[in-house]
């Protein structure tokens, strides 16, 4: 299996580069989102007779890797995996509202409730009875026209005002990302999909992406780390000269390769309908969650005292791994899962 990009993907990524870093510092979300939509973007993944811009998941991999690097805000996981489970649900209106921009998607997972889930229904049809019960963790349902529901036993899209009527915000690390808790009773679904191939596949999905967004935050503080060790100078040398200042950048480098390796593993072979692709799937994503975090504070480390002042960035990537750690599996779960 070749793990480097084709021409194509190479360029699709210095594309959406030179887009973000142009778009950076973000100060619209709204207006960056509408023009991820028209760069089509948000259909990256989805096959043209389908409605999308074509692509595969090591595509929108690397898409999501840029979006991690840039720390891009919107609800990202949300709308690409309602995208994914509107397909399986036969809901191509929906779907294409998602990949166009005209609506987007929070994140709904069960939150310390092992009985949450989807009941009733019809597997894979919209609407159709189906309801959604439990206590969730919602990332970005702020200002989301829907949300996206992944449970143990089946995927689900809910109206937003359903589960907004009950959310609590919660303080987050990252004020980009809102975070909530909602109890849901029996809510209505738009549609709902309960056949196990479908959840794998979404599921292995959003860890992929999940674990794309770590890998990029990994690459971007790898690049910052090095960058400002290069010029920043103590009793006349450079301090990436010293030791301990080196053999953070390096451990840094190495953990940022390693994920990234794992990541393009993990993609291909859900793109090839591999066995082991839901295994690989988890097992980047925890891999990526801790590797993100560290390199996250060892970058703050790397800037010294200005590395923990609110005028450096080194604070944002910090929160920003925090947040998508813990997101569609902690490492310690993902690893136990992987181990079964």
């Amino acid at each position: 299996m070749n793990l480097l990009p084709s021409p194509e993907q190479a360029e699709l990524t210095a594309a959406a580069a030179r887009f973000l870093a142009a778009a950076a510092p973000v100060n619209d979300a709204g207006a960056l989102w509408g023009e991820m939509a028209s760069l089509g973007w948000l259909a990256i993944g989805v096959s043209a007779e389908l409605g999308g811009a074509g692509g595969s998941a090591a595509d929108q991999a690397l898409l999501f890797r840029e979006l991690g690097r840039a720390l891009a805000p919107g609800p990202l996981l949300g709308t690409a995996l309602g995208v994914a489970v509107a397909i399986a649900g036969g809901h191509a209106e929906l779907a294409q509202s998602l990949m166009n921009g005209g609506t987007t998607a929070a994140l709904a997972e069960p939150w310390r409730d092992g009985s949450a889930g989807v009941a009733g229904g019809e597997a894979g049809a919209a609407g159709g009875g189906a309801r959604v019960s439990g206590r969730f963790r919602l990332l970005d349902v702020d200002t989301a026209g829907w949300v996206t529901v992944l449970t143990p036993n089946g995927l689900a899209i809910v109206g937003a005002e359903q589960v907004r009527d009950r959310a609590h915000s919660l303080p987050a690390p990252d004020a980009t990302v809102p975070v909530a808790l909602a109890q849901l009773d029996g809510v209505d679904a738009e549609l709902a999909v309960t056949g196990e191939v479908d959840r794998s596949a979404v599921v292995a999905r959003g860890r992929i992406l999940a674990a794309a967004l770590l890998v990029g935050i990994l690459e971007a503080v790898r690049d910052l780390s090095v960058a400002y060790v290069l010029q920043r100078e103590q009793f006349g040398k450079p301090i990436g000269s010293f030791q301990a200042v080196k053999h953070r950048c390096a451990d840094m480098a190495v953990r940022a390769e390693a994920a990234g390796s794992l990541l393009w593993l993990a993609a291909l072979s859900l793109d090839a309908g591999a066995p082991d692709a839901a295994r690989l799937a988890a097992s980047v994503k925890a891999l990526a969650s801790e590797y993100a975090v560290v390199s996250a504070h060892d970058n703050v480390q790397n800037h010294g005292g200005m590395g923990f002042t609110a005028e450096c960035s080194a604070h944002l990537y910090v929160k920003r791994a925090l947040e998508w750690s813990v997101t569609l599996g902690t490492p310690d779960l993902l690893l136990a899962e992987v181990a079964r």
